[in-house]
């Protein structure tokens, strides 16, 4: 199964008991090429956490941490090079695709350098 095919399963499947699970294992995920783009995971972690945000925008920013967490995805995790890789590309298309509604919850909305290397390295490995 392709990765915006799990991401549309996890999004569909998300639910708020999901969001302790993504809590207990957020912190791990700050390695590999996820580093370069933390920022926007911490973006869409404070978006889901609102009480205020609409459940349909909610739900994708809770299937791409669940994919984010999960260890089996499209490309499984512990793949050396690739296996976060597919994970990077899900929180960059689900950051664009809630762009405007995750602008009030970033430090700065602006993309950075670090985007943009993240993305260069996906464009080589897929």
């Amino acid at each position: 199964m392709g990765k915006m095919a799990l991401l549309r399963k996890f999004t569909k499947r998300a639910s708020l008991k999901d969001i302790p699970e993504i809590a207990r294992k957020l912190g791990a995920m700050n390695r590999g090429p996820v580093v370069k783009i933390w920022d926007k995971v911490q973006v869409l972690w404070r978006f889901i956490k609102d009480p205020d945000v609409a459940w349909g925008k909610k739900a994708a920013a809770v299937g791409s941490l669940i994919y984010l967490v999960s260890p089996l995805d499209a490309v499984p995790d512990f793949i050396p090079a690739g296996g976060l890789l597919d994970d990077v590309a899900v929180i960059l298309f689900v950051a664009r695709m809630l762009a405007e509604s995750l602008k009030a919850y970033a430090a700065d909305a602006a993309p950075d350098a670090g985007e943009a290397k993240a993305e260069v390295e996906i464009k080589k490995h897929c």
